[in-house]
Formats: structure tokens, C-alpha cells, sequence
């Protein structure tokens, strides 16, 4: 599997719509080839991850 360049890996954001957290701003690219954001890496995205989650969870019980 290609990972594409300019999303990120774990929660999909891209340069036009980056992770915003108050404390921490807007996320960069921590790698070369713009795959991994910094809130990712650095787990600044743990409620974002955590809601993203509890939506994937609620989308599958709809399928069912």
C-alpha cells in the first residue's frame, strides 16, 4: 500500500485542512515525503483520534 503524499497516515488532514488545537496551532509535516502531521506524531490529536474513532465505530453499527 502507497501512502499518498500531503495527507497524513493517521487522521487524513492535508495542507488545506491541517489539525488546529489552541495550544499547539496548526500541524506541519514532521517527514520528508508530508505523511505524518506533527499532532500525530507528537499524539496532540488524542480527542481529535478519539472522536474520529467513536465515528468509524458509529458508521460499522450502521452497516450492520
Amino acid at each position: 500500500m502507497s501512502l499518498k503524499r500531503g495527507v497524513c497516515k493517521i487522521c487524513g488532514c492535508t495542507d488545506r485542512n491541517a489539525c488546529y488545537t489552541d495550544e499547539q496551532g496548526a500541524c506541519w509535516w514532521i517527514d520528508e515525503q508530508h505523511t505524518i502531521c506533527s499532532h500525530c506524531y507528537y499524539r496532540w490529536n488524542k480527542e481529535k483520534m478519539r472522536n474520529k474513532n467513536s465515528d468509524d465505530e458509529r458508521l460499522e453499527r450502521r452497516k450492520i
